[in-house]
């Protein structure tokens, strides 16, 4: 039998892509309607913490909102997608919520494309400021799952 064997500096057998952005309407929609932040919140966990809606434009994906108080200027948040964004590790750029406001109302929000058919657990990662290195190598990476 000939088996390849991944090493650090090649690529996994499988990569999964990065979920396709889209605006996170849900969050928008109703800061607009003028729903503090506080109610923005508090919907998103009256249906478990995250809106999962179909995706307009792909049948077999859900668009996966998420939503976060904004606390500190130099803040970031970013989405932990089991295992997508551990084998992205090496840029978190597509993971990170954007920041949304609206009459003082300071959110982090996203909104991301994700296989229907897909079973993984999700976290948000709070960094101040965040370290674009933070998944460099597994021995920096491996705390931020502790």
């Amino acid at each position: 039998m000939n088996a390849s064997i991944a090493t650090p500096s090649s690529p996994p057998p499988f990569l999964p892509p990065i979920p396709r952005r889209s605006p996170p309407t849900r969050v928008l929609d109703a800061l607009a309607r003028g729903a503090s932040a506080e109610g923005v919140l508090a919907e998103a966990a009256r249906v478990g913490g995250a809106w999962i809606d179909p995706d307009p434009d792909a049948p077999d994906h859900r668009i996966v909102t998420v939503v976060r108080r904004l606390e500190h200027d130099d803040e970031s948040a970013v989405l932990l997608i089991d295992t997508v964004t551990h084998l992205h590790r090496s840029d978190l750029a597509p993971f990170v919520l954007d920041r949304v406001g609206h009459a003082g109302n300071r959110l982090h929000a996203g909104a991301f494309s994700l296989p229907a058919t897909l079973r993984a657990t999700v976290a948000l990662l709070v960094e101040r400021p965040l370290d674009p290195e933070i998944g460099a190598t597994r021995e920096r990476w491996r705390p931020v799952y502790d």
